[in-house]
């Protein structure tokens, strides 16, 4: 905040007459819109953002009673959202606060699950990342949610690790009945994960690149996001956060995978790739049938399946793809 004083003289002496005025802080057309973007995917994920999230995500060099000032007089953001006790509610969605209290705890209860799931994969060599992604990552999941995974793996060994990953799970479920359905909704070969962050370059995938929650290849996760540097031209504040991050929790994890021949590996990948890659397109075209039957559109969700990738992409993510469009990097 700056401060102009100014001096006036009269005929009679050096009287000073000291007037004070303020620049009052303000954002541009380009800041206002990347800000409702934000504002509109919360509201559609039954969240609401902070000031400081707002601050966060934005390159925005104020304090969050600046931003509440500025945003009381911007007509594009206070027609169509109020800022009360430092939150940002839609005016014609109101978030229920114990709804999105509710929410939080549902994710941090998966987030203890999750983590005990971990453990079976943190000495496995030929898993790179392990990560929680989706609604629990961004600390807002329904009752309806499952446990989304973000997973990378190397060459010749995601399959393999989607028919483990899938039994423990099983087993989690049989065990443990208030266990979350786990979903593996994003899972990858290295050489693909790598192909795909050097290509997508678009907010929604680097506001989800940065949001997930790494539970196994810390290091990994930092390299990819050094490599894929124009993340940081979206979310300059996170990206660098994260990058901090994962240095600070950079550690040496001990590697101890079972010796199992390349040859043996890549047949048995194979195997897996055309009969659990079946089981899982059939079993998807079952479950988008039966959102459909029950008019939950926004659920339908298609499978992407080859020996490289196994990811789930919904109707629901795709329209937050169209509302990211209009996103613009900083």
């Amino acid at each position: 905040m700056t401060f102009q004083v100014q001096l006036k003289s009269t005929g009679f002496g050096e009287d000073m007459e000291t007037s004070l005025f303020s620049s009052e802080p303000s954002l541009s057309s380009a800041q206002e819109k990347n800000i409702e973007i934000l504002c509109r995917v919360a509201t559609r994920n039954g969240s609401c953002l902070t000031l400081r999230e707002v601050l966060e995500l934005t390159s925005l060099d104020l304090g969050e009673q600046d931003l509440a000032v500025a945003w009381n007089i911007s007509k594009s953001l206070s027609s169509k959202f109020k800022v009360f006790s430092g939150q940002i509610i839609d005016i014609n969605r109101p978030v229920i606060q114990d709804d999105m209290g509710k929410r939080s705890v549902q994710a941090e209860s998966n987030l203890c699950f999750a983590r005990k799931f971990a453990r079976f994969f943190r000495s496995i060599d030929s898993v790179y990342l392990l990560s929680v992604s989706g609604s629990t990552s961004y600390r807002s999941v329904s009752q309806d949610d499952d446990l989304d995974f973000f997973c990378i793996t190397k060459k010749d060994s995601l399959w393999i690790f989607m028919f483990v990953a899938l039994v423990i799970s099983r087993i989690f479920r049989a065990t443990q009945k208030v266990a979350p359905t786990f979903c593996f909704s994003c899972t990858m070969e290295e050489n693909y994960a790598r192909k795909i962050f050097n290509t997508r370059n678009d907010g929604l995938f680097a506001r989800d690149a940065l949001t997930v929650i790494v539970l196994k290849g810390e290091q990994f996760y930092g390299n990819l996001l050094k490599e894929n540097s124009w993340i940081r031209k979206y979310f300059s504040r996170i990206y660098n956060e994260r990058i901090s991050e994962t240095e600070r929790n950079r550690s040496s994890e001990v590697l101890n995978d079972t010796y199992v021949s390349s040859t043996l590996r890549k047949i048995t990948n194979i195997f897996l790739s055309v009969t659990l890659g079946n089981y899982i397109r059939i079993k998807s075209e079952l479950t988008s049938r039966r959102y459909s039957k029950a008019g939950a559109n926004a659920r339908i969700f298609k499978a992407k399946i080859d020996a490289q990738r196994c990811i789930f992409e919904s109707n629901d993510y795709i329209e937050l793809h169209k509302e990211y469009l209009d996103f613009q990097a900083v």
